[in-house]
C-alpha cells in the first residue's frame, strides 16, 4: 500500500506491489473494459463529426437603398473540404411569416478545411422584410449533402422615411437570438 512518509525508493517498491496486485484482480477487467467502452463511444462520435462547416465570418450591406451590395465573408471551419457551394439568400417578414428571395449565388470550386473566402452580392433591398436568411447547401468529399441555414438582422439599417439618409453608408449583419432562431426553424425558411 502508498503511504506519505515513506523513503522514496520503498514508497515507489509499495506502490508498485499495489499496482501488481490490482492489475491482476479481477476488477481491474471491469476498468480496462469501461474505459475501452468509453474510447469507443468518443472515436464513433468524433467520425460523425467529421464534415464541412460554412461559417459567416462577415456579413455587410453597403449602400442598402443606392447599389445594394452584401459583402461575405465565410470560412469553412468544419473537418472536411466542402464541394459544390451554393447560397440562397432570402428575406423573411416575422409578422406574416411570408418568404422572399433575394439571390443565389455559388461556387463548384473545393473550399478547403480552413479556408476563407469570400463574396459580394448584389441585393435588392427594396424587397429586404425582417430577416436575412442564409441557406447554404453543399456537399462533402463523399458525396454526401448537407444544409446549413443562419439567421441575420441589420438592428442599425434604418427604414421608412429615414432610409433616404443611409446612401452611401455600411450596415452589421448580426445573428438572431435564440428564440428568434427556434421560429426561424420551425418555419422552415431555406425548404425549396
Amino acid at each position: 500500500m502508498c503511504w506519505r512518509g515513506a523513503r522514496p525508493a520503498a514508497w515507489f517498491q509499495a506502490c508498485l506491489s499495489g499496482l501488481k496486485a490490482f492489475a491482476f484482480s479481477p476488477y481491474a477487467w471491469v476498468l480496462i473494459l469501461a474505459t475501452s467502452v468509453v474510447w469507443v463511444i468518443l472515436a464513433t462520435t468524433n467520425l460523425s463529426l467529421r464534415r464541412p462547416e460554412i461559417s459567416f465570418k462577415r456579413i455587410e450591406l453597403h449602400d442598402p437603398y443606392g447599389a445594394g451590395v452584401l459583402s461575405l465573408g465565410m470560412q469553412n471551419v468544419g473537418t472536411r473540404a466542402a464541394f459544390d457551394y451554393l447560397l440562397n439568400i432570402k428575406t423573411v417578414d416575422m409578422g406574416s411569416g411570408r418568404v422572399a428571395h433575394l439571390e443565389n449565388g455559388g461556387s463548384s470550386s473545393p473550399v478547403t478545411r480552413q479556408e476563407e473566402f469570400s463574396a459580394t452580392v448584389p441585393v435588392d433591398m427594396s424587397h429586404f422584410l425582417d430577416v436575412l436568411a442564409m441557406c447554404t447547401t453543399f456537399r462533402d468529399d463523399g458525396g454526401k449533402q448537407f444544409s446549413d441555414p443562419s439567421f441575420y438582422v441589420f438592428p442599425d439599417l434604418p427604414r421608412g422615411d429615414a432610409k433616404d439618409k443611409s446612401k452611401g453608408r455600411t450596415y452589421l449583419a448580426y445573428s438572431v437570438d435564440s428564440d428568434l432562431r427556434k421560429k426561424l426553424d420551425k418555419m422552415d425558411v431555406c425548404k425549396d
